[in-house]
């Protein structure tokens, strides 16, 4: 059995004030030396951290990842902010088993970016929950994540482009492997999810985009979207303030704004599809209703576990 190699991440305190330096500084082989890289991000964060590469020199399976996660107190705090052209990147010519849980990702400037960046030559399976991905700029030609080969799970998560609305300028952009997009926000971009070859099954997912919601083909199950391409029954549903709590740009919060929002346990129970997907709590560490909401929260349920810290929103 593969053996834990432990680091953290702290603005204090910890084995490392950064992720790239802690990255940088462990780079090896996993699958040789029978080892899963666990990085853990705690602590107050009141400055904001770099952009993340992470370097081909490592090498990864499916047993033997790289997991880089906040704990949930630190999820409200850590961003890693890029200022060029990615938040997220990874090396070339590999093959990628890497979870990515409760970071946001914050882009600002008007670059042509691809915020979350999986090169063409990428195998592998990426994880990502609980996390941001934000575009408060972007150019004519920008995605927050830009998918080619690689399999790709996301759960609990919220993608955010408020930047221009050009032809070209997609939320996600997916071309290859298998998407899997579970309770899920995403908004803004021309596109919220456009298709170009990927296999892409949505569960819970609300969308909403310049142009349109969900490009095809796609397999939605009690998916929502502001237009009518939905899943019957939840199209033309508007981002405003009956569904959420803030829908401001810039301040957004997509906690559901109560009861009476369309979205409120309007979704699916998954917690016995294969996991990861099996997952039972909302972003905030909250227990999913049956049926559950659609998005990444819950409403009206409690923490499963005593001692929860749920004072972070966006």
């Amino acid at each position: 059995m593969a053996t834990r190699l432990y680091k953290t991440v702290k603005p204090t305190g910890g084995d490392y004030i950064s992720v790239q330096a802690c990255l940088d500084a462990n780079e090896k082989d996993l699958v040789t030396a029978d080892q899963y890289f666990d990085i853990e991000i705690d602590g107050t964060w009141i400055s904001h951290d770099s952009a993340i590469l992470i370097s081909g020199a490592y090498i990864t399976d499916a047993t033997h990842y790289i997991h880089i996660y906040t704990t949930l107190s630190a999820r409200g705090d850590y961003i890693a902010e890029g200022t060029t052209e990615r938040c997220l990147e990874f090396g070339t010519s590999a093959v990628w088993y890497v979870r990515i849980e409760g970071i946001t990702f914050l882009h600002q400037t008007s670059d042509d970016i691809q915020l979350v960046y999986m090169p063409d030559s990428m195998t592998g399976e990426v994880w990502i929950n609980c996390c941001k991905i934000i575009n408060r700029g972007g150019g004519s030609s920008s995605y927050n994540i830009q998918q080619l080969a690689a399999d790709l799970k996301i759960w609990n998560s919220i993608s955010i482009q408020d930047g221009n609305a050009d032809v070209d300028v997609s939320n996600f952009w997916l071309q290859g492997g298998t998407t899997e997009i579970y309770n899920t926000i995403i908004s803004g971009g021309r596109y919220s999810i456009a298709s170009a070859g990927a296999t892409i099954v949505a569960k819970n997912v609300y969308a909403f985009a310049n142009y349109k919601g969900y490009d095809t083909p796609i397999s939605m199950i009690t998916c929502a979207s502001y237009d009518n391409s939905g899943s019957v029954g939840l199209q033309n549903i508007a981002k405003n303030t009956t569904q959420f709590v803030n829908v401001t740009d810039g301040s957004e919060d997509f906690h559901l704004a109560g009861t009476g929002s369309a979205l409120y346990h309007a979704g699916t129970n998954t917690s016995g599809d294969p996991a990861p997907l099996n997952f039972t709590t909302d972003f905030d560490g909250i227990a999913y209703a049956d049926p559950r909401s659609i998005g990444a929260y819950e409403y009206g349920q409690i923490a499963e576990s005593i001692g929860l810290e749920l004072s972070f929103n966006f």
